[in-house]
């Protein structure tokens, strides 16, 4: 909605009173909505289950200990730059193609082609991120990465190749914004989830150590989870194989000594 006028008043007054205006006008609205937030009562949201195993909490400095964290730190980086790229670009880019000014009819509304891509980059870059978010709860956090990152990677190349097209250009640009803003909502929910579950699984093992016969049902209580419980067990094979492995070694030795 504010695309259009703050390329007039960038026009008109230049950028500086744009930013001042608009910033003061979006901060206004913010502190406005702001007023109505107010945390749930009691009743108003499913209760969340309380366990043990979710209250240990990593400090930054251990978290940056953390491979987990420098891996998506990376890919972060990475897909931010490549959006962060395609905004600072798009205006060069349609002037380099000759079709700024182009006017373009989609959604039966009529504008230049730069405008209308501006315009619909700010929606589907806003809509991504619910999105996307209810994606990764139906597929998994990494499944949605990689279809997202996929369409971001097909969106950029397919631009190069059709983006002298102005029907083409506003949505591939479209495109690519809608598969780039989700890693504002993907990148820490996944970062939180791999945490924890690093923290269940180092409890989960240290329940199983304890439990020198298998996984009773202390170890267990200890990872109430069906994720967990599935850790438990794989846990408990390997300290079962592990045993066995053990005690034939042990058969082995005192064969000898047997015979003897």
């Amino acid at each position: 909605m504010t695309v259009v006028p703050i390329s007039k008043m960038i026009v008109a007054s230049g950028y500086e009173a744009a930013f001042l205006w608009f910033g003061i006008g979006q901060g206004v609205i913010c502190v406005a909505l702001a007023l109505f937030l107010a945390a749930p009562g009691r009743g108003e949201v499913p209760e969340v289950a309380k366990v043990a195993l979710a209250r240990r909490q990593y400090t930054w400095s251990e978290m940056i200990r953390t491979p987990t964290f420098w891996i998506m730190y990376v890919m972060f980086v990475m897909m931010a730059a490549g959006g962060l790229m395609a905004t600072a670009q798009i205006g060069p880019i349609a002037k380099d193609f000759n079709i700024a000014g182009t006017p373009v009819t989609l959604i039966g509304l009529t504008l230049p082609a730069l405008t209308f891509a501006l315009s619909i980059d700010r929606v589907l870059n806003g809509l991504t991120r619910p999105f996307f978010g209810w994606v990764s709860d139906h597929l998994g956090r990494e499944n949605t990465m990689f279809i997202a990152f996929a369409l971001e990677a097909v969106g950029i190349w397919a631009m190069s190749v059709w983006g002298n097209d102005p029907v083409m250009f506003v949505i591939l640009t479209g495109l690519v914004f809608f598969a780039w803003g989700e890693i504002y909502s993907l990148f820490p929910a996944n970062l939180r989830r791999q945490l924890r579950d690093q923290v269940r699984g180092d409890q989960c093992r240290a329940a199983l150590h304890r439990e020198r016969h298998g996984v009773a049902a202390g170890a267990l209580r200890q990872c109430p989870d069906r994720m967990d419980r599935q850790l438990a067990r794989r846990v408990h094979d390997r300290q079962r194989a592990q045993r066995d492995r053990s005690r034939a070694g042990a058969v082995r030795a005192e064969a000898p000594a047997r015979r003897a």
